[in-house]
């Protein structure tokens, strides 16, 4: 029987150190990625839509500007009758107007920073579907880009659904 030896040699142990490095390596990046933020992650502001059915919208239902995926919806909210009336919408002048007393769920976008000119005061919210299957997703119709462009939590008129 040959003796065991009872030190690492410089070999084991510089393997040792690149395993453990990769695996802290992989771990940074994983966490980086399921976060939700970092540098492969692009910024992200917040939008309302009022309706007054969102049947076939989902929590993940995409966003569309102009044809283009854009973001997704991250809420739909069931608005209690006492919470409507306190929410306004504001025109194109800026100036507040009241909710329809009909348009009680509120629906939460989450939109690329890039796609912010494209979403102004001018612009507008429809539900659409995606084929046969009757999914729903949130359109947005680009508004003028001469327009101001909506601020992070406004709240985007609808139109009628297709």
């Amino acid at each position: 029987m040959s003796p065991r030896k009872s030190e690492p040699s410089w070999r084991d142990l510089r393997l040792g150190i690149i395993v453990t490095g990769i695996g802290i390596l992989a771990l940074v990046v994983v966490i980086g990625l399921g976060s939700g933020r970092g540098p492969l992650k692009p910024e992200t502001y917040t939008l309302y839509v009022n309706l007054d059915d969102a049947g076939g919208l989902r929590v993940g239902s995409p966003v569309e500007v102009g044809g283009a995926p854009a973001g997704q919806v991250v809420d739909v909210t069931i608005l209690p009758p006492e919470r409507t009336a306190a929410i306004r919408i504001r025109d194109s002048l800026g100036r507040p107007v009241p909710l329809p007393p009909d348009q009680d769920i509120r629906v939460q976008l989450v939109i690329e920073e890039r796609f912010r000119p494209n979403i102004t005061t001018k612009s507008r919210a429809q539900l659409a579907s995606l084929g046969m299957g009757g999914e729903r997703y949130v359109k947005i119709l680009s508004g003028d880009v001469r327009e101001e462009p909506l601020e992070t939590g406004a709240t985007i008129p609808i139109v009628a659904s297709v």
